[in-house]
Parts: structure tokens; C-alpha cells; sequence
């Protein structure tokens, strides 16, 4: 039946079955070169109904939490032109692409029919997650100024990601693709924690904020990684790890964000107050 070869978004492929009294086997056979987690529920159509509006409860506060921090950056970076709110605005919006690809939401409502692209359109996103997520910490932690051999690790990791990637969907090898995203996913993981540490250990600025941040939502990534290579029990709460982790990562991300800017506006103060009053004797000067 062709209408059973599209998913429902959030829910994956629902089939309508009706049993006989009595045992009833059911067989299942599916093949992909991707890693495949293969779910099946048996559920009455009241609860997959129930099940549909929780899920789609869900998503919007998902999906309005990061529209608003998204427009919040955004703001941020219109009034303060600083890139590494620019940049993270940019991450948002990438891992929120991620999101709706994977979650099926994508194929049912953007580009419903177009296979070709359901097939390479996760694996390039979880890419781009990964080198939006990197680029803004080199410009959050400023690494061109305090470890610039660091900052340029990082761009030749991300070109070099994206140099594989472009030659896997060329020779159409959707195995190695998903096997560069995969690993270049993990990567991405202890990368992110690494350049924390990092920052703690130089004191830069609001480096214990990035750090717990960067540990909740890299902690979601790898355990919605292994759950999805089966290396994990795969269940909601595993597969939607990583949401649960971007979530208190963005909340903790905001307080350095908050964080950043109050060490700014000291700044600002003492400049303007070294500029009006005399260092020896405390009086204004000419200029105040």
C-alpha cells in the first residue's frame, strides 16, 4: 500500500492491523546500510492517538525553546557584534534541522517522496551539528587568540569532514557516509568536552559555564549515538538523550552568555571610571 511507505512524523511507519482470536505470528524483515533501530509496539489506536498528541506536545516546546534562543542570540549578536552569538544562533538552527530530519517530521512535511535526500540529509546535518557545535566554541573561547595551533585544528577538522562527505555522496557509498557522520559524531562528543577542560585550565572567561555545558549536551549526544548503533537499550528516553541534553546545555549556555556580558559591563565601568577620576589622587579630571 502506498500510503504505508510514508511516516508519520514523530511516530515512524503506523500500520493498521487486525488480529484474530487466538496466537498470531508476525514477521518483520527491513535492510539499510545505516544503523537501524527497528522498534516495533503493538498499541490500540486510542493509545497510538494519545501517543501522536504527546509526541507532538513534545516537539513544539522542543522546537519553541529553540526558536527562542535562536531569536534571543540573534538579538544579541544584532546589538553586540559578537560572532560567537551568531555562531551559536547558527548551532541551534542546525541541530533543529537535525531534529526534524531524524525524527521523521522532515520526509512527512518538507520533502515528502524525495528519497534520495532522506537517505544523505541526516548524515550531512549530523556533520554540519558537528562543525557549527566546534565553531562556536573556537569563537566562544576565543582559541585564535589564546591557542591559535588549537583554532586551526579545528578548521581542518571540519573541512576535512566535509571534504569525505562530499566524496562519499559523489561515488553514492550511503555506508561510508553514515560511518564518517557516525565517527566524526563521536569525535565531536569528546571534542567539545576536551576544549572545556581546556578552558578551565587556561581560566578563560566563563569557562566553568561552557564546561557544564557543553557535558550535559555532549552526554546526550553519545548515549542517542550508542542507543542508535544498538550499543545501548534503545527506548525514548535514549533516543531523545540528545534533546534532553541540548536543552540544559542552551539553559547553561545562557547563564555564560549572561555571564559574558556582566564581565563586559564591569569592564565598560572601570575604563569609564579610570577615564574621569586621577589614579594618584582620586579627584576628577579635566575630562570629567
Amino acid at each position: 500500500d502506498a500510503r504505508l511507505q510514508r511516516p508519520v512524523a514523530g511516530m515512524g511507519y503506523l500500520f493498521e492491523v487486525e488480529f484474530a482470536p487466538g496466537p498470531t505470528a508476525i514477521y518483520v524483515r527491513a535492510a539499510t546500510p545505516d544503523p537501524l533501530s527497528l522498534p516495533l509496539v503493538l498499541m490500540t489506536a486510542q493509545d497510538a492517538d494519545t501517543h501522536r498528541h504527546w509526541q507532538n506536545y513534545t516537539y513544539g516546546a522542543l522546537y519553541g525553546f529553540l526558536l527562542a534562543l535562536i531569536a534571543y542570540n540573534a538579538l544579541l549578536y544584532a546589538g553586540l557584534r559578537e560572532r560567537s552569538h551568531l555562531d551559536y544562533a547558527v548551532y541551534l538552527g542546525t541541530f533543529m534541522l537535525l531534529n526534524v530530519a531524524y525524527t521523521g517530521h522532515g520526509y512527512a512535511l518538507l520533502w515528502p517522496g524525495a528519497g534520495d535526500l532522506q537517505r544523505y540529509v541526516i548524515l550531512v546535518l549530523m556533520l554540519l551539528f558537528g562543525c557549527t557545535g566546534t565553531r562556536f566554541a573556537a569563537r566562544f573561547l576565543a582559541l585564535h587568540r589564546h591557542a591559535p595551533p588549537l583554532a586551526r585544528w579545528v578548521r581542518i577538522y571540519c573541512a576535512g569532514g566535509f571534504a569525505l562527505m562530499l566524496a562519499a555522496i559523489l561515488v553514492d557509498r550511503q555506508d561510508l557516509a553514515a560511518l564518517l557522520a557516525f565517527v566524526f559524531a563521536l569525535f565531536f562528543v569528546f571534542g567539545m568536552v576536551a576544549l572545556g577542560v581546556f578552558a578551565v585550565r587556561q581560566r578563560l572567561d566563563a569557562a566553568w559555564y561552557f564546561l557544564a555545558a557543553v557535558a550535559w549536551g555532549m552526554c546526550g549526544a553519545l548515549v542517542t549515538n550508542l542507543a542508535v548503533w544498538g550499543v545501548l537499550p534503545y527506548n525514548a528516553w535514549t533516543y531523545r538523550a540528545l534533546e534532553i541534553g541540548l536543552l540544559i546545555e542552551a539553559t547553561l549556555l545562557a547563564l555564560a552568555v549572561t555571564h559574558h556580558v556582566r564581565v563586559q559591563q564591569r569592564a565598560r565601568q572601570t575604563a569609564e571610571e579610570l577615564a574621569r577620576i586621577d589614579p594618584l589622587t582620586g579627584l576628577f579630571n579635566r575630562r570629567a
